[in-house]
C-alpha cells in the first residue's frame, strides 16, 4: 500500500471534526462535506461542555459522524473514546482573508432579522460602525478557533499564533482556503478520496448588501489590517501550505 493508500485508509472510518469559522464559506463546505460524504452521519456541537455532557450520556452517538458548527480546535478532549485513542478522528476547516472575514462577519450581524432570530452581537453592531464594532473587540477570531484548548492559563496572543500555525500543518487531516475553494475542494477530495464534482460548487450564506473594501474608508481598512495582524501572520502561512499542497495533486485528465 503506498503513501497515499495510507493517507485514504486513514480517514475511510472515524469522526470528522469540521471547525466552521463563521464568514469563511463554512457553510459552502459543509455542503461538500454532506455531500460528499453519505457514510457519515451529521451532528452539531455548540461548544465542549455540551459535547462532553452528550458523549457521556450516550458514548456512541457520535461515532463515525461529521461534527460540526463553531467551536474550537480541541473539541475531540470531550470524548473519552477519541481520548484514549479507542476511534480515529480529524480535523478540517477552512479559513478566509482576516479583512474580508471580518467585514463580512460585521454585515452578516447587521443583517439578521431581530423578529426571527437575535444575534448576540446585534444590537453592539447596530450602535456603531465598523471600525469601533472592532474596536470593542472580536478580533483574531480565526486564531482562537486554531490553536489549542488552554483550561489552566491565558497564552500570549503571539503563543497562540504558533499554536494555530502548528495545528493547521501537524493536526489538521485538511484546510482549506475561501479565495481558492475550486482548489480546496480538488485538495479535500484528493485527502479523503472523494469525487465531488468540481462543475457543482456550493454558494451559501452570501450577503449581497455588504460593501465591497473599495467603499470603505481607508482608515477603517488601515484599521481593520493593523488589528488583524497575528490573524493575517496565521493566514498567510496557511495559504503559503495550501498552495503546496495543491501543487502536489495529480493532474485531472480531461
Amino acid at each position: 500500500m503506498n503513501s497515499q493508500q495510507n493517507k485514504l485508509a486513514q480517514f475511510s472510518e472515524g469522526s470528522i471534526y469540521f471547525i466552521h469559522i463563521r464568514k469563511t464559506a463554512g457553510r459552502s463546505l459543509a455542503s461538500v462535506l454532506n455531500k460528499a460524504d453519505r457514510q457519515r452521519k451529521n451532528a452539531r456541537v455548540d461548544n465542549t461542555k455540551q459535547y462532553f455532557f452528550q458523549c457521556c450520556q450516550n458514548p456512541g452517538q457520535f461515532k463515525n459522524s461529521i461534527i460540526g458548527t463553531h467551536f474550537n480546535y480541541g473539541l475531540h478532549l470531550g470524548n473519552f473514546r477519541h481520548l484514549l485513542g479507542l476511534e480515529k478522528y480529524a480535523y478540517v476547516t477552512i479559513l478566509r482573508d482576516p479583512v474580508e472575514r471580518a467585514i463580512s462577519f460585521y454585515y452578516y450581524i447587521l443583517r439578521e432579522r431581530p423578529a426571527e432570530y437575535e444575534h448576540p452581537l446585534f444590537k453592539k453592531a447596530k450602535e456603531c460602525g465598523l471600525k469601533e464594532f472592532y474596536e470593542w473587540g472580536v478580533q483574531n477570531i480565526q486564531v482562537k478557533h486554531l490553536c489549542n484548548p488552554n483550561f489552566f492559563s491565558n497564552p500570549s496572543l503571539a503563543t497562540k499564533v504558533e499554536q494555530a500555525k502548528y495545528n493547521l500543518e501537524h493536526k489538521f487531516a485538511y484546510f482549506g482556503i475561501s479565495e481558492y475553494f475550486s482548489d480546496s475542494v480538488r485538495l479535500l477530495n484528493h485527502v479523503f478520496g472523494w469525487n465531488y464534482p468540481l462543475s457543482d460548487l456550493p454558494t451559501k450564506n452570501k450577503n449581497a448588501q455588504r460593501p465591497e473594501q473599495e467603499n470603505i474608508s481607508a482608515e477603517t481598512l488601515d484599521y481593520l489590517r493593523e488589528v488583524h495582524q497575528p490573524e493575517y501572520e496565521v493566514y498567510d502561512f496557511a495559504v503559503k501550505l495550501f498552495k503546496e499542497r495543491v501543487a502536489l495533486l495529480p493532474v485531472e485528465e480531461g
